[in-house]
């Protein structure tokens, strides 16, 4: 732990340095979401963005919308000169990351370092990226004791896994995906310890409640952990020491109980705000017309072939690497960008791999055939969702899957067997990890 707590702060820290501008990915709404929950306060979809997260957008800029900012030195500043739909917040999310990170931002900033630009709260909210993330992959080499998978390799997995696009990103920017490893590990955790000992399933309830809670595109993690019980539950290996299973009749109620967490838990959040809570919309101004709803209105053309089974589609998190905005300013950095594709292609080389290779009645095995199940089904459920709710096509963005990643690195430890495997592993992991920090310093 020590070892990664100097590696992903060296990394994440230098990133959230060198990299002020805000994220492509939705962060503009996102840190004024950050600056109510500092204040244990929930935002609602029409309420005027706060002075404070104006003040951060226009002294960071972006490189996306809004591209038009109001004076950085005018007090206080007027949020309907903000460029983006007049300073008015047009979606809902739950606020449970923000009531987490926000107050413990807030806090960090009254002490005596400051950071830039100008003692900023949210330059405190990305490093603290960092800390969600660690909490993940400790959880990680817990799952690793458990199944018996070498530690050396499980942190080498790690490293590899916090260099890749979609994963940095997430962990350096203000964003919900925050919570996504480990919620996933605290899933897998809760799952095989479980099954060793046989009691502790509340401790899957929870964890499933949670993970849902924070964000509903953590419940691919659901799905893998689903798909991983099916699994050893039709194989049976009952009396083969590590690999015993539980009878089929705990899997099934098991398996119950998470799905209900799961649905619990991604839904709960717009029945409590529509019981307790008023939203305040901003007298003549109609959501309905902001830029991301005209984009999705246009999206609604009706499903195909393609869009659900398309390559665009089942492939866009296998794996969960790519990233539309890879490092902001240096998303066409030469280096970074061939150390991706390696990354990716040694990912996929991985898994299928473990798919060829392993034993389906093993529970390594198991969880790797679930976590190829996992990420080729979840962007087409992910479409019928949006179909089904909104009767539009929105293609899943890679990111969608980082709760897969706890699985992902038990396939890529437990996956090099070979010498020259081995040591392309290292060499790759290394070439990342170092091309991501000099893409900084171009």
């Amino acid at each position: 732990m020590l070892l990664l707590i100097v590696l992903i702060f060296t990394l994440n820290g230098i990133t959230t340095h060198k990299v002020s501008a805000v994220s492509a990915i939705d962060e503009n709404q996102w840190i004024d979401y950050l600056v109510r929950g500092s204040k244990f306060e929930v935002a609602h979809a029409g309420e005027r963005v706060e002075d404070e997260s104006v003040r951060e957008l226009c002294v960071r800029g972006a490189l996306t919308l809004p591209r038009r900012h109001p004076a950085c030195d005018a007090k206080p500043i007027d949020a309907s000169k903000y460029g983006y739909f007049g300073g008015v917040n047009i979606a809902g999310h739950s606020p449970f990351y923000f009531l987490i990170s926000g107050p413990i931002a807030r806090l960090l900033r009254a002490s005596p370092i400051d950071l830039p630009p100008n003692d900023s709260m949210i330059t405190w909210a990305r490093l603290l990226g960092s800390v969600w993330l660690l909490l993940g992959w400790y959880l990680v080499l817990r799952i690793g004791d458990i199944l018996r998978v070498s530690r050396r390799w499980l942190v080498v997995s790690i490293v590899f896994l916090s260099a890749t696009p979609a994963l940095l990103h997430a962990s350096t920017i203000v964003n919900p995906d925050q919570t996504a490893v480990p919620a996933g590990a605290a899933v897998l955790l809760a799952i095989v310890a479980w099954e060793r000992r046989g009691r502790g399933a509340i401790w899957i309830v929870l964890a499933a409640l949670v993970a849902a809670m924070f964000d509903p595109t953590n419940g691919l993690a659901l799905l893998v952990g689903l798909v991983y019980m099916a699994f050893r539950a039709a194989v049976g290996t009952r009396g083969r020491g590590d690999d015993d299973t539980r009878p089929r009749a705990d899997y099934l109620k098991v398996a119950l109980l998470l799905i209900v967490a799961g649905v619990v838990g991604s839904e709960a959040w717009a029945h409590l705000d529509a019981w307790f809570f008023t939203a305040s919309p901003v007298l003549g101004v109609d959501l309905s017309q902001n830029p991301v709803a005209k984009i999705v209105a246009l999206s609604g053309t009706g499903l195909t072939f393609e869009h659900l089974f398309g390559p665009g589609t089942v492939f866009s998190s296998f794996p969960p690497f790519s990233d539309g905005a890879i490092l902001y300013t240096a998303r066409f950095h030469a280096a970074y960008t061939l150390m991706a594709m390696a990354a990716q292609m040694l990912a996929i080389g991985a898994m299928v791999a473990v798919a060829l290779r392993e034993s389906i009645r093993d529970r390594v095995g198991s969880a790797g055939f679930a976590l190829l199940v996992g990420l080729l089904v979840s962007p087409t459920l992910y479409v019928l969702r949006d179909d089904l709710v909104g009767g539009t096509f929105l293609p899943a963005p890679s990111r969608y899957g980082l709760s897969a990643m706890p699985f992902l690195a038990v396939v890529l430890a437990t996956s090099m067997r070979t010498r020259f495997a081995k040591g392309l592993f290292v060499t790759i992991t290394v070439g990342l990890y170092s091309a991501a920090i000099l893409v900084l310093f171009r």
